[in-house]
C-alpha cells in the first residue's frame, strides 16, 4: 500500500570521469536529464531530531500555504497542492520533466471572524498512490501572529484505498478514520511564552519493502520552543517499528534539547533504559546517496552498465566458489 509518509525522499550518488566537468543543472536545456533530475532528487540531512520530529509541522504548513485559506474564507474552492514539495511523497525517479505535478484538493472553509478559528476541510486524491484522503484543518493564529508556523491543528486520515492499481477506473474501499490504517495530526499552540508542537503518525503497512506487508510505523511527539525559537528547543518523541518480514518490533525513545550551533539527544528503550547519549553540531549537514549510477558527461544521459556488471558478478562468484541462481542475480541487477 502506497501512504503519505513526511519527507522520505531517496538521494542518488552521480559518478563522473574524475577529468571531466559536471554538467551545468542549472542551464535549462539540461533540467530535464537524467543526471539533473537525479541530482534534483537528492537530498541534504542533518543528525537533528528535533527537526525530525517536526516534519508533519513543516509538510502540513505547506499544504496550508498552498491551499490559501485565508483568502478564501466562506468558500468552496479547488486547492492545488504539490505533494512532492510539501514532502507527503518522494520524487518521480523517472520523471523526465521538471514541472511541478499538483494534486487537486476539494477544499470547504468557514470562518466568523476575525480573531475566531476558521476551519477548513480538504478532500484530495493522492497523485503517487490514487488513494483518498480527508484534512480537517482549525486555524487559530496566522504565522505572521505567531511565528514560526502560527497556532492551528491539522488532522488527517486516508479515507479511501484503491482496491486495484493497475485498473482503467479506480476503484475504491472506503474506510473510517482508524481503518484506513494511514493517519495522524499536528497540533501548535502557545504555551505561555513558548510555543508547543504535538505530532503523531501512524501507518498501518508503512514498512519498506524489506519490512513486508502489514508492518507498522508509530511516532508521537512533542517539541517545545522557547520563547517561540527555533533556536532553544526541548523535545522528546516515541517511535515504534514493527518489521514483519525482519521479526523485529521495536520501540524507542529521543529526548533532547538544542541551541542555536547544538543538539544533545539521549536515546532510550521501551524500558526506558539509557541506550546511548551525543552532542553534535546542529549546523553540519550533508548528502545522501542510495542509488549509484554513471552519467554521460555531455548529454547526462544514465549510462546502462548492467550487462558488464553482471559478466563481472559471475566471474566472482566463480573465484569464490560462491554458488548463485544467474536468474536471481540479473533480477537484482535490474532492479537496483
Amino acid at each position: 500500500m502506497n501512504t503519505i509518509k513526511f519527507s522520505l525522499a531517496t538521494g542518488v550518488l552521480s559518478l563522473m570521469a574524475s577529468s571531466a566537468v559536471a554538467l551545468d543543472c542549472t542551464a535549462a536545456a539540461n533540467l530535464s536529464s537524467d543526471y539533473c533530475l537525479a541530482r534534483a532528487s537528492q537530498d541534504t540531512w542533518t543528525e537533528d531530531s528535533a527537526n525530525d520530529f517536526i516534519q508533519g509541522a513543516n509538510s502540513f504548513a505547506c499544504v496550508i500555504a498552498n491551499s490559501a485559506p485565508g483568502t478564501n474564507a466562506n468558500r468552496t474552492y479547488l486547492a492545488l497542492i504539490s505533494e512532492e514539495a510539501c514532502g507527503l511523497n518522494e520524487p518521480d525517479p523517472d520523471a523526465k520533466s521538471s514541472a511541478t505535478v499538483y494534486t487537486p484538493g476539494y477544499t470547504v472553509s468557514s470562518w466568523a471572524g476575525e480573531g475566531l478559528t476558521q476551519e477548513v476541510v480538504t478532500y484530495f486524491d493522492s497523485i503517487v498512490s490514487g488513494n483518498r484522503y480527508i484534512a480537517n484543518v482549525n486555524l487559530r493564529k496566522t504565522a505572521e501572529t505567531l511565528a514560526p508556523f502560527g497556532s492551528w491543528y491539522f488532522s488527517y486520515y486516508m479515507a479511501g484505498g484503491v482496491v486495484d492499481e493497475d485498473a482503467e477506473v479506480l476503484e475504491y474501499e472506503y474506510y473510517t478514520p482508524s481503518e484506513g490504517g494511514d493517519y495522524g495530526y499536528v497540533d501548535i499552540a502557545e504555551s505561555g511564552s513558548d510555543v508547543t508542537i504535538v505530532s503523531t503518525q501512524y501507518v498501518d503497512n508503512g514498512g519498506d519493502d524489506s519490512c513486508g506487508p502489514d508492518s507498522i510505523y508509530e511516532m508521537a511527539s512533542r517539541t517545545k520552543y522557547i520563547e517561540g525559537s527555533a533556536d532553544n528547543t526541548l523535545f522528546i518523541g516515541k517511535v515504534r517499528e514493527n518489521c514483519v518480514l525482519q521479526s523485529r518490533d521495536e520501540t524507542f525513545y529521543t529526548a533532547g534539547q538544542t541551541t542555536a550551533d547544538l543538539y544533545f539527544k539521549l536515546m532510550l528503550d521501551s524500558d526506558g533504559n539509557a541506550l546511548g547519549e551525543q552532542c553534535l553540531d546542529r549546523t553540519s549537514e550533508w548528502e545522501v546517496a542510495h542509488d549509484l549510477a554513471l552519467y554521460d558527461v555531455t548529454t547526462g544521459e544514465r549510462q546502462e552498465l548492467a550487462g558488464k556488471f553482471f559478466k563481472r558478478l559471475q566471474q566472482i562468484l566463480d573465484q569464490e566458489s560462491v554458488g548463485y541462481d544467474a536468474k536471481v542475480i540479473a533480477e537484482l541487477i535490474n532492479k537496483h
